[in-house]
């Protein structure tokens, strides 16, 4: 699959779409993604409304050194990896701006859509300036 016959399946994967053809803005993706819901894939069931520091999240190597948080955009992206990576078939549907409070200290950054040409990775030093500028609740949405 390419960027061109990529089907959106909601606003989040929209945005990504027009920006990385150049019709949106950064700042706007940024926004989008702030308050959109994201995939985290997960080691464990989360059971309840808090969160078990006993399940891990399916966490990548980035080409660019250092470890990424892999987050998908819908369900069906995060399908394959599954498939590919089977110690993470629990997916827990949650806020972008819940998780990056949550991200493991400064030094590691976001990968949306690891592997698919409708994706972007984002750098531990914008993680951390994500999260100073948005001030969201840190409770488990």
């Amino acid at each position: 699959m390419n960027a061109q016959s990529f089907t959106s399946q909601n606003t989040l994967e929209e945005c990504l779409v027009r920006t990385q053809a150049g019709k949106t803005s950064v700042d706007e993706f940024t926004e989008v993604l702030l308050e959109s819901k994201v995939v985290v894939l997960l080691d464990n069931e989360i059971k309840g409304e808090t969160w078990d520091n006993s399940s891990q999240p399916l966490v990548l190597k980035s080409p660019r050194g250092g470890d990424v948080l892999a987050l998908f955009t819908s369900l069906d992206r995060a399908t394959p990896w599954c498939k590919q990576v089977p110690k993470y078939v629990f997916a827990l549907e949650v806020a972008f701006a819940w998780i990056i409070k949550s991200v493991g200290g400064q030094k590691m950054g976001v990968v949306l859509n690891p592997g698919h040409p409708v994706g972007v990775e984002l750098a531990p030093e914008r993680i951390a300036e994500l999260r100073t500028r948005n001030r969201q609740p840190t409770a488990l949405p």
